[in-house]
């Protein structure tokens, strides 16, 4: 089965698609509670920026361990 230049566009669509699913798949949950800790952080001006992400991280430890009693 011979594929036009179409095919292989649509076939490499179809697998960056894929790809990208399977990167959000593997999130891990304290990633997935990280970001929300740092959707927080940011709206309500947390500084120094530069601590951010750090404090972040830390808040989703904290609730990890809170989920896990």
């Amino acid at each position: 089965m011979m594929f036009n230049d179409e095919d292989m566009r649509s076939a490499k669509a179809q697998i960056r698609c894929l790809e990208n699913d399977l990167r959000v798949l593997h999130m891990a949950m304290r990633d997935h509670y990280a970001i929300a800790a740092l959707n927080g952080l940011l709206a309500y001006g947390y500084s120094p920026r530069e601590l951010v992400v750090e404090e972040a991280f830390r808040i989703a430890d904290l609730a990890l361990k809170e989920r896990s009693k």
